[in-house]
């Protein structure tokens, strides 16, 4: 997780969040459970397997628990400096950007475009946001990643 892991205390907090979060969903009608993500960050899934934050109900929908720490922010704004003469060379950094959103019950960057995007967010300018931002998580995690191993098999 790299840069994206949370501290002891963001993870405390989030979890009371979280908990908070499902005991008003439960009043809702909605069951869910709290799972945690490889970063820390607790996630709320529903009976069906599938991310709680999909639905969540008005009364719920306090912001407070998908809000950025503050130690995914530093990543987050680190990933924007490194993505964003790709970006700007492909012509979307100025109608994106990268935003944390839940996708598949984990909490990542992603890109993301604006509602007021010049030349609206077709699905080509989409595809090139999108692997900007991947190829700079790339750069971002790499000093976090165990390098290759190699394997040798001895024949006997």
């Amino acid at each position: 997780m790299g840069p994206y892991r949370l501290t002891s205390p963001e993870r405390t907090r989030l979890r009371a969040l979280a908990t908070t979060r499902q005991k008003c969903f439960l009043r809702n009608g909605i069951e869910t459970t709290v799972r945690g993500t490889p970063s820390g960050r607790p996630v709320l899934i529903d009976a069906n397997g599938v991310d709680g934050n999909a639905n969540v109900p008005n009364e719920c929908a306090d912001g407070r628990l998908n809000t950025p720490t503050a130690t995914e922010q530093r990543a987050l704004d680190q990933l924007t400096r490194i993505a964003r003469p790709c970006l700007d060379r492909e012509h979307v950094g100025s109608a994106a950007f990268i935003a944390f959103g839940s996708t598949d019950r984990i909490m990542e960057p992603g890109f993301v475009f604006t509602k007021t995007a010049s030349g609206g967010h077709d699905a080509e300018r989409e595809r090139k946001g999108k692997a900007c931002v991947t190829e700079a998580r790339r750069e971002q995690l790499d000093p976090t990643v165990a390098p290759v191993a190699e394997l040798f098999r001895c024949a006997h």
